[in-house]
């Protein structure tokens, strides 16, 4: 008898691993999200790489992505966003934290999972850190010179330069904007408390759920429910049909729930 596979994604190359049975990949987001990897860090595009070849793999059927993140780069969640849409099979988040690019990340899921009570979602909106005492320092050490045919070049950030933080801001409205949209778009949020879930602010898990950026309060077993309820009807748009219960899943939880109390021992 054939034995399900538990695929970790950052730990393997799954076109030169073998294995037998339903598979379903477990994907780990953590930390600041950046579109490219770093030097001891995978970035978003590796992320991506491999919700793309595990959709290609008739072997596995589906993905888990377990997210304890407050964001990061917007580059980073729109394209987490799209590899999600793009995925044909199911996929679920199940998060501890979730905040700003990785809720966005989020949007091209099928089924998020706030893990527990005291899990949080939310962050929606755009800011941009810049060091005190930039502006001095850079107008007293640098000299930039612009071609004649490039007047709107870092137009913004020459104006920050020039003491005017006002298209800077008109910037990250615009980015913030967008991605109210895509919230809007792509969850049923609350029409009562719409414009206070896309203020910014985190929410805690029922809360989350009760504004519609979460679909329930659970943990991993609801993700491999959702799994198994959709494996092999293709995207489910939160649409869960029946289907007989795989024995395989569940020899699949009992082994990812072991693995999560080896850590804690570790």
């Amino acid at each position: 008898e054939s034995r399900t596979s538990i695929l970790n994604m950052e730990t393997m190359g799954i076109t030169d691993k073998e294995f037998s049975g339903d598979g379903v990949g477990v994907l780990n987001l953590s930390g600041v999200m950046r579109l490219s990897d770093g030097f001891s860090s995978r970035g978003i595009q590796s992320m991506c790489n491999d919700i793309q070849q595990m959709d290609s793999n008739p072997n596995i059927q589906g993905a888990i992505v377990k997210c304890n993140s407050g964001g990061g780069e917007s580059l980073a969640g729109n394209a987490l966003k799209q590899a999600c849409k793009n995925f044909s099979k199911p996929i679920v988040f199940v998060s501890d934290f979730m905040g700003s690019a990785a809720l966005n990340g989020s949007l091209g899921a099928d089924m998020v999972v706030m893990n527990g009570e005291g899990s949080s979602a939310g962050s929606i909106g755009s800011f941009i850190s810049l060091p005190r005492g930039l502006r001095e320092a850079y107008n007293e050490q640098i000299q930039d010179i612009y071609s004649d045919t490039s007047p709107d070049k870092n137009k913004d950030f020459r104006a920050f330069l020039e003491g005017n933080e006002g298209p800077l801001r008109a910037h990250v409205t615009e980015s913030a904007n967008i991605f109210r949209k895509s919230v809007d778009d792509n969850r049923e949020l609350n029409a009562a408390t719409r414009d206070s879930t896309l203020a910014g602010g985190m929410f805690f898990a029922e809360d989350a759920v009760s504004r519609g950026i979460a679909d329930k309060v659970g943990g991993i077993n609801d993700a491999f429910d959702f799994i198994r309820a959709a494996s092999g009807t293709g995207k489910t748009n939160q649409d869960s049909p029946t289907v007989p219960d795989s024995p395989k899943l569940e020899d699949q939880q009992r082994e990812i729930q072991q693995m999560e109390i080896d850590q804690w021992h570790q």
